[in-house]
């Protein structure tokens, strides 16, 4: 599942002597081994002090500021305290490039700033464009025990009276309504494509992401699926669609969440899972750490070192011990493997301490801790309504040979008749047309989601709610 570099991101300001070289828009790439993310840094100058706002547009649409900005000269330091993270650089001569490191979590990675004027986007030809046959309604809901409000989008065609209604669930990570990534915005393409085919869709902002409230830090997978059940209790007091015909598509983590709401609530009328998982996420993490390392082209001795050390952190971290304890013993553990890293890797988290909170610090969570031992076989099993679920062959984060069968397996124990599995050749986790499948491919590929997929999804719910 796709829990990538958690770019995050604030700048805020400092300085109280004139520095016109920083002054202007900054943009580069971070390169994280698995993806290269764009950065843009935008600094002014108002009386006399600097002011920053950080941008990760392949992430999210948020703007952030900064906490301080320090100019020395033509060295630059830019510190982002809530993310543990800051970027070094110093300006080039010619005030054109800025040439540094960025560090968060431990880990540091080179970042190479270039002046430009204005930000171009990546090309993205199936971001939708109008004239909308829709109406696009902006909404809010709760889930009061999580003391959560959700912002989301409403779409409904103009033509259909009281159409059937899908929940769009975004996988791992804190993810905004279009599950924006790399510049693509798959959910939005999908809600766009579904309401121009007579299906309403609502799209919502994660739980404590974008407009969304609510904390995230200690939710789980469990969690997740309760926003979704209370975004499908709110579409069932509406009297704009079919209170009997809502359906619930996950994509990755999703897909295991619509199954999970499905075993749950009799409001769920049916639902498709685009990558979603079959087995424990221990098994799923194993495999797609090997997949996409091999992609990468990672040599077989240095793949299995890294699955047997991490063999020893999930048996940490799925023991029976309280967060805090699990989050000691996985720092000593990563501390006590620094030596057999790579001079290349020990250089990029900086130091034995940095390492082991970059591995910890995301590893120790609640979330992370249940994902492990969630096994997806105990909701799959009770899914009694129509099901769709598709895969890429070419997914290297949800492997469709691991996890489709064992889905097919529990729909079949469940003895329901009401399931279709589709699986595409050639299509990534993203569902886009890929040559290797790997996630360095994802920003580089101009299509969002391959047609054949929006087809099928339309297609399939238009019959089964007829």
């Amino acid at each position: 599942m796709r829990k990538l570099l958690p770019v995050g991101l604030a700048l805020a300001v400092c300085l109280s002597l004139p520095a016109q070289p920083a002054v202007g828009i900054w943009t580069g790439k971070l390169d994280t081994g698995a993806i290269s993310l764009r950065i843009v840094i935008r600094i002014r100058q108002e009386n006399g002090m600097l002011k920053a706002v950080l941008e990760s547009p392949d992430q999210t649409t948020q703007t952030f500021d900064a906490d301080s900005v320090r100019l020395d000269g033509s060295n630059l330091i830019i510190e982002f305290k809530n993310l543990n993270a800051k970027f070094e650089g110093r300006i080039a001569a010619d005030e054109k490039s800025i040439s540094g490191s960025w560090t968060q979590g431990g880990a540091a990675l080179p970042l190479l700033l270039a002046k430009t004027d204005r930000i171009v986007g990546p090309n993205r030809p199936q971001e939708p464009k109008p004239p909308f046959p829709y109406d696009s309604i902006e909404v809010k809901f709760e889930n009061p025990a999580a003391k959560a409000v959700f912002a989301g989008t409403l779409t409904i065609p103009k033509s259909a009276v009281k159409p059937p209604v899908v929940v769009m669930v975004t996988g791992s990570g804190g993810q905004d309504r279009d599950e924006t990534l790399l510049g693509h915005k798959p959910f939005w393409v999908i809600a766009d494509y579904l309401s121009r085919h007579g299906i309403a869709v609502l799209r919502y902002d994660d739980r404590g992401v974008a407009k969304s409230t609510g904390d995230r830090t200690k939710a789980t997978t469990l969690d997740f699926t309760d926003d979704a059940l209370c975004a499908v209790r709110f579409l069932k007091s509406r009297k704009d669609v079919n209170p009997q015909k809502i359906g619930i598509i996950g994509h990755s983590e999703g897909g295991l969440i619509c199954a999970i709401a499905a075993s749950r609530s009799r409001d769920v009328a049916f639902i498709v899972s685009m990558a979603g998982t079959g087995v424990p996420g221990e098994d799923v993490i194993v495999e797609q750490s090997a997949r996409i390392a091999k992609a990468m082209g990672v040599e077989e001795e240095k793949i299995a070192k890294d699955a047997a050390f991490r063999k020893k952190l999930f048996d940490i971290l799925t023991d029976e011990i309280p967060d805090d304890e699990a989050k000691t013993k996985a720092i000593e553990l990563a501390k006590s493997n620094w030596a057999s890293l790579s001079e290349p890797e020990q250089k990029a988290f900086g130091s034995k301490e940095g390492y082991a909170a970059a591995v910890a610090g995301p590893a120790a969570t609640a979330w992370f801790r249940e994902f492990l031992v969630l096994d997806p076989s105990e909701f799959w099993v009770k899914v009694k309504v129509p099901a769709l679920i598709l895969n890429g062959e070419n997914d290297l984060q949800v492997i469709a040979d691991q996890n489709v069968p064992a889905i097919e397996k529990c729909l079949k124990e469940a003895g329901s008749k009401a399931y279709t599995v589709k699986r595409f050749p050639g299509l990534n986790h993203l569902f886009q047309t890929s040559k290797t499948g790997a996630p360095a491919e994802y920003g580089e590929i101009e299509q969002t989601i391959a047609p054949e997929v929006l087809e099928t999804i339309a297609n399939w719910i238009l019959k089964i709610t007829k």
